[in-house]
């Protein structure tokens, strides 16, 4: 901003202003702090921390995995899409995961050997 004097207007650099609210710091960037620069939390990004990358939920402030992901690391979440043929085989109808998005479930069809199709079970890859 230009103010009328012909000096621009200064303000400071936020957290919830100019980092969405999702970040750990923010701090005043370039020569002479002409715009803030957003150190993103969690897995957002974008140069205003605005956007969740995909596989990951908003609502967790971006740090867990969304519905339909799996994480597959302990010592980092690392959320992938679940997927039935891969995560379960060709017998299952339907994969989704546990609620605490830590392994695929897989909804079995009828007549699946070693499971019950109203029970479900864990997949090996997940």
């Amino acid at each position: 901003n230009v103010a009328s004097t012909g000096l621009p207007t200064c303000t400071p650099c936020t957290m919830a202003t100019h980092c969405s609210g999702n970040t750990n710091s923010v701090t005043g960037a370039g020569g002479l702090a002409t715009r803030c620069e957003c150190d993103c939390s969690n897995k957002w990004s974008s140069s205003n921390c605005s956007f969740c990358a995909t596989g990951y939920d908003p609502a967790s402030d971006c740090a867990t995995c969304d519905v339909g992901h799996v994480s597959v690391s302990t010592l980092t979440i690392n959320c992938i899409q679940s997927d039935v043929a891969t995560d379960c085989g060709d017998d299952a109808h339907s994969v989704t995961t546990t609620p605490d998005r830590t392994a695929c479930l897989c909804l079995w069809s009828p007549g699946h050997i070693g499971a019950s199709a109203s029970a479900g079970g864990l997949a090996t890859r997940c």
